[in-house]
């Protein structure tokens, strides 16, 4: 058997439901159970239907997860700046994906931005941060 809970409330309901069932018979227990809330809408399968882009922690950068650290909203910044200028983004994107390994060699300029240069660690944030010419 196996249990899927889509929140935490979820859990907790759950987890209180089955608070005090020790000892008693399978008749009480299964009343206990059948009586307690589970939550508001029904467990769904989860589907994963591609590429999703995480929620936006930036505005006008969604995905970026600069709250995590601050380096990675000035790298975006720099690399959006580096398009205005006029700079290819093709050639932008290559170096990109070159950088960031297998992983990203597919990628989308918007991706790269939005999902890769966010999960990457700290060392590996700081070395990109002297490469586009950030201070660190």
């Amino acid at each position: 058997m196996k249990l899927c809970f889509d929140s935490i409330d979820e859990v907790k309901t759950f987890m209180a439901a089955l608070k005090g069932t020790r000892g008693k018979g399978k008749d009480e227990q299964a009343d206990e159970v059948a009586a307690a809330p589970v939550g508001g809408q029904p467990v769904m399968p989860v589907i994963n239907t591609g590429f999703t882009a995480p929620v936006a922690a930036v505005p006008g950068f969604p995905g970026a997860n600069s709250g995590t650290n601050p380096l990675v909203g000035q790298i975006i910044v720099k690399l959006d700046g580096a398009l205005a200028s006029g700079q290819n983004a093709e050639q932008i994107t290559n170096w990109f994906r070159n950088l960031l390994g297998p992983d990203a060699a597919a990628a989308t300029l918007d991706q790269i931005k939005q999902v890769f240069i966010p999960r990457l660690a700290e060392p590996q944030l700081k070395q990109l941060a002297q490469q586009v010419g950030i201070p660190v």
